[in-house]
């Protein structure tokens, strides 16, 4: 499981001009929210988060977050990424959602499914691979979410379905 470090101050405009003054400079709105917390409105620098999305792979990441206010930390949160609004005419991201979350109880969360090799059955001529389900919703403690559920296909051959009972997850994840 990944764990990334982000730095977010607390924010303290309102509105759209704000936001979208906010959004010119360079800055991200978003929100935290969820497990035992008032909904806070934050805002990070847009640079730190591409630099996230870069090096890591965000979808079922644990983020530590360090609200700060005024340079001064306020508070720890621990959070994972529920939803990221990109902008239709730039793609540039416009908005986050954080999810707060305690490290001690199940969640239930989406990982997304990743296949391997190439399935015998994909040789003979006419044949097909139907990739039916992209993610898994799996229940588990946030240290146990996997990155991905890889699962291989090289000996699948015509006709043959790989079943969500078929995956092997691991004792601690369930569906």
């Amino acid at each position: 499981m990944e764990q990334i470090e982000l730095n977010v101050e607390i924010r303290t405009t309102k509105g759209s001009g704000a936001v979208s003054r906010m959004r010119r400079n360079g800055t991200i709105p978003a929100i935290i929210y969820g497990e035992g917390t008032t909904p806070q409105t934050v805002q990070l620098a847009e640079k730190d988060f591409d630099r996230v999305l870069r090096q890591h792979e965000a979808s079922s990441a644990i983020y530590h977050i360090q609200v700060l206010e005024g340079g001064k930390k306020q508070q720890d949160l621990i959070a994972l990424l529920k939803d990221t609004q990109y902008d239709p005419v730039s793609d540039r991201v416009a908005h986050l959602d954080f999810m707060h979350i305690s490290m001690d109880k199940e969640i239930s969360i989406k990982v997304p499914i990743v296949l391997k090799g190439t399935a015998i059955g994909l040789k003979k001529e006419g044949s097909t691979l139907e990739h039916m389900l992209r993610e898994l919703e799996v229940i588990c403690l946030p240290k146990d979410i996997p990155s991905q559920i890889n699962v291989d296909v090289t000996n699948v051959d015509t006709h043959v379905s790989i079943h969500v009972r078929d995956l092997v997850l691991g004792t601690a994840v369930r569906t």
